[in-house]
């Protein structure tokens, strides 16, 4: 397909960013492919793009990452190298990843100052630094390689890098790691030993030293053994000496965030663990762990993908406020009103290239649309009138216990989907549908009450037998719930079905079934990756990791269909196709329910509509016949009007 070049006049203004032919390629695919890129200095700079068009590629590049193949990078004016995400700190370059990169059990304040820690005392100010560099983690990785046989290599790469991470992307490329033997070390900072626990490394170092490098290993020798409690004594003095000294000036970081907060508009609660607090909250902390590094170029990799609308709207003006402190914001999304909303420029990118970059001002949301995927994109939905069948789901009194809310989250929900129709859970995020999801799919027992499927009265937490009596789940966490990363993509694509006569047979995997099935589906849904049904599904961009998971549970023509945002962070291109395929199961006869916060799907899709607030169920609504508006009073708790009518058999 011919490219569509825009081009126009603007007023010149410094660049912030400049990347200039920029190429990099995973196997075979060109993930970008001469990219030129330009942001400029105070402006709101949007990525715009399909699933996998390498829009957070090229910021991953820009963060320090990946490094490109070809191509350069001008910061200020001035040619730089980032070789890791260090580099792009001291260029003052902060990124607010798609899925945030924080400590579930460490509070706010922990996550935003770590490696950033405030001494007390100057005796530490040297170990300080070092630790920014990762000096102290770069002689862990050492440690862990003096255990395999390729000792001299091991220990030149080790040598020539830099930084731990220029050190795990060697040796990722050099001796095949698997990413998750990389990521065990860069999901916990190993860099702050005086912040990490001694079992935590120990736990992260035997990830490490377990896994498999070559066939071959040999037994550790007794250099290796002393070398091991070295690096394991180093922690425990860390640690001790960090318990004694109180290093870290806790109270005077707390005081500089505080005010970063006031400034911006991001209170939180210091205090609160990570694994408490909301995604919009975990949002903020991301983004005040950039402000708190003081930088001016800020990334945010589709930050609205897993909010509210509210919390939308709260983050577009925080935006709007770092745009006024003169930061320049990179913004990559797929959902073109938040664009609109308040972009100055948008660049568009199709499968890794840069089709055009215009002024918002000048271009509508369907232009933009056009330009993204290459064709006209109707997102309205077409659905027949159909009257629906028996209930194939009852709920009954269904109660939902938080234990770390100490308080029930869902109380005595009762309700019903019948054969034929969706029925969607609306509501501010927060108020119950992810337990309600939980108690319905098995992933956590409910304290009391009954589900009923297809007649059976379904056992608390056996998810097997959902599985076998036909309910399909597209979950809210992709990555919990709906894949295992680790595992290639043909094998994401039978996880329910690997036991199904198709794929094994006397108990052995039929590998080449596998791989013929995952193809199909791979060529009907569209999904993209560097290696097709081999890639592995860490390695997939997200929206593509979402479109495996639909592919695979719609695959199975279930009887039932839960889908929680089932489009979230997928294109529109995507998105038009996935609604399709959720009105094609309604009108095969299936029941879908359907959690979306998202009001525009919520009224497309929706054959019926239940609000909850607070944990119950307040309000039951005919799309047709209702609006935004009333769904809005019912969604805030200003009115409460549910009474359930159990249907005659």
């Amino acid at each position: 397909m011919k490219k569509t070049v825009v081009t126009r006049t603007h007023s010149e203004a410094p660049l912030a960013v400049e990347m200039i032919n920029i190429t990099k390629k995973f196997g075979p695919l060109y993930a970008n492919k001469n990219v030129n890129l330009k942001i400029k200095k105070g402006e709101i700079h949007a990525l715009l793009g399909e699933n996998g068009a390498g829009k957070s590629t090229i910021m991953s590049i820009l963060f320090g990452m990946y490094s490109a193949d070809e191509g350069k990078i001008k910061i200020n004016g001035k040619e730089v190298e980032i070789k890791d995400p260090n580099d792009a700190n001291d260029l003052k370059i902060g990124m607010v990843h798609q899925h945030f990169k924080l400590v579930d059990i460490f509070p706010v304040l922990d996550n935003i100052i770590m490696g950033r820690e405030i001494a007390k005392c100057h005796f530490l100010e040297d170990a300080k630094k070092r630790r920014e560099k990762n000096v102290t983690r770069l002689y862990v990785i050492s440690g862990l390689l003096r255990a395999y046989e390729h000792f001299d290599e091991l220990m030149d790469i080790v040598k020539k890098a830099k930084t731990p991470t220029s050190v795990l992307v060697d040796l990722y490329n050099k001796f095949h790691l698997t990413s998750s033997q990389t990521d065990a070390l860069l999901a916990t900072p190993l860099s702050e030993l005086t912040v990490l626990r001694r079992e935590a490394l120990k736990r992260e170092a035997k990830k490490l030293r377990d896994s498999v490098i070559n066939e071959g290993t040999k037994k550790e020798s007794l250099p290796s053994r002393l070398w091991w409690k070295f690096v394991f004594s180093l922690a425990r003095f860390a640690d001790w000496f960090n318990r004694k000294t109180h290093n870290v000036d806790r109270a005077k970081a707390a005081f500089e965030i505080t005010a970063i907060a006031k400034k911006y508009g991001l209170e939180i609660d210091l205090d609160t663990p990570i694994e408490e607090c909301t995604v919009g909250m975990q949002q903020r902390t991301e983004i005040l762990k950039m402000l708190y590094r003081d930088s001016d170029i800020l990334i945010f990799d589709e930050p609205t993908a897993v909010l509210t609308p509210q919390e939308i709207d709260s983050l577009l003006q925080i935006m709007r406020n770092l745009k006024a402190e003169g930061k320049t914001i990179i913004f990559i999304t797929h959902k073109l009103n938040e664009i609109m909303a308040v972009a100055d420029r948008v660049t568009i990118l199709r499968r890794g290239e840069v089709i055009g970059t215009v002024n918002t001002k000048n271009t509508t949301a369907a232009q933009l649309s056009d330009m993204m995927v290459g064709r006209h994109v109707n997102l309205t939905v077409k659905k027949t009138n159909k009257a629906a069948g028996k209930a194939v789901l009852k709920v009954r009194n269904l109660t939902m216990f938080d234990k770390h809310k100490q308080k029930n989250v869902v109380q005595s929900a009762n309700f019903d989907v019948r054969a034929g129709e969706i029925v969607t859970i609306a509501g501010i995020d927060g108020n119950g549908q992810r337990e309600l999801i939980y108690g319905i799919t098995g992933l956590k027992n409910p304290v009391k009450g009954s589900i009923n499927f297809l007649t059976n009265t379904l056992k608390p937490g056996n998810i097997k037998q959902r599985n076998y009596l036909g309910m399909s789940h597209i979950p809210e966490d992709r990555h919990k719930h709906g894949l295992v990363l680790d595992y290639r993509l043909d094998q994401n694509l039978v996880l329910r079905d690997f036991q199904d006569k198709r794929f094994a047979k006397y108990g052995f995997i039929l590998n080449e079934n596998i791989r013929k099935h995952a193809n199909k589906l791979i060529s009907e849904h569209d999904i993209r990756s560097s290696e097709g049904a081999k890639s592995s599904a860490r390695s997939m961009s997200g929206g593509n990791q979402q479109k495996a998971i639909i592919a695979r549970e719609l695959n199975r023509k279930p009887k039932f269909l839960v889908a929680v945002q089932p489009t979230r962070g997928v294109d529109v291109g995507a998105i038009e196709q996935i609604h399709k395929r959720i009105v094609a199961e309604r009108d095969r006869g299936v029941g879908v329910l359907l959690v979306s916060y998202e009001l525009d799907e919520v009224f497309s899709l929706s054959d019926r509509i239940l609000v909850m607030y607070e944990g119950e169920i307040v309000g039951e609504f005919d799309p047709k016949k209702t609006t935004r508006q009333e769904l809005g009073l019912y969604m805030s708790g200003a009115k409460r009007n549910y009474q359930f009518h159990e249907e005659a058999n």
